[in-house]
């Protein structure tokens, strides 16, 4: 009996090992786990802090695009208005019934049928080659506004 004994209480111990064993493993899976749960509760916090960042960015964007909608809105009521004086101002050099004519600008002086200079009104007959060009304002080309 004493034999049967001591072989019931090697296997008894044999299995309390294995069992200690198995609930080491388990406590060392259990950390590993926590640690793992700890650093997904971090990039969770992380994300967090972008998502709102990014909320904050895009409504700080949102205002400025309606600013800039206002703005750009606010021109074109400023070039239209610009456009009617302009072409009110056109419409008053022009009379309805007669097309513009275009002057043409004279110069200092030219040769008159004789060959002789224009007097430049000095009573010299010669004139100054320093003259200065002369551009009247009604051959102005109001095409070039137009782009505006």
């Amino acid at each position: 009996c004493d034999g049967a004994m001591d072989y019931s209480r090697s296997l008894i111990n044999r299995q309390v090992e294995k069992v200690n064993i198995v609930v080491t493993e388990i406590a060392a899976a259990s950390e590993q786990q926590s640690q793992g749960i700890d650093q997904i509760t971090v990039a969770v916090e992380q994300m967090n802090g972008a998502t709102q960042q990014s909320a904050a960015n895009s409504e700080e964007s949102a205002s400025a695009a309606e600013e800039l909608s206002g703005q750009s809105q606010e021109m074109l009521s400023l070039i239209g208005e610009f456009k009617l004086s302009q072409q009110k101002a056109k419409n008053k050099r022009q009379p309805a019934t007669q097309p513009a004519k275009a002057s043409v600008p004279q110069p200092a002086y030219a040769p008159n049928g004789n060959g002789s200079k224009r007097s430049n009104g000095n009573g010299s007959g010669s004139s100054s080659s320093k003259g200065s060009k002369l551009i009247p304002f009604d051959s102005f080309d109001d095409s070039i506004l137009s782009d505006f």
